[in-house]
């Protein structure tokens, strides 16, 4: 799909090389988002759902969790915008 509607992050999302049967290598995508971190968060997920088939894994324990959204948090705050949305579109 080379472009979205007007309303999505999604701005360019095409296949660069294909993946052929037989073939040792992954298929290769030319992926642009652009807006704000929760429409960048939301359509990373949506991707990762649609085209990845993408599971939402549970984290060991919640003590992990916490120090890892910390961290997060912390140093990259504009990631933690865009993981919160994640989480909120697999629920």
């Amino acid at each position: 799909m080379p472009a979205a509607d007007s309303g999505s992050a999604l701005v360019i999302n095409r296949v660069v090389l294909e993946k052929s049967a037989g073939q040792s290598y992954q298929e290769v995508r030319h992926i642009v988002l652009r807006g704000t971190n929760e429409e960048i968060g939301r359509a990373i997920a949506q991707i990762a759902r649609d085209d990845y088939q993408a599971l939402c894994l549970p984290l060991g324990s919640l003590q992990n969790k916490s120090s890892r959204n910390s961290y997060i948090q912390i140093h990259f705050p504009s990631l933690a915008e865009r993981q919160k949305r994640i989480a909120a579109y697999y629920g």
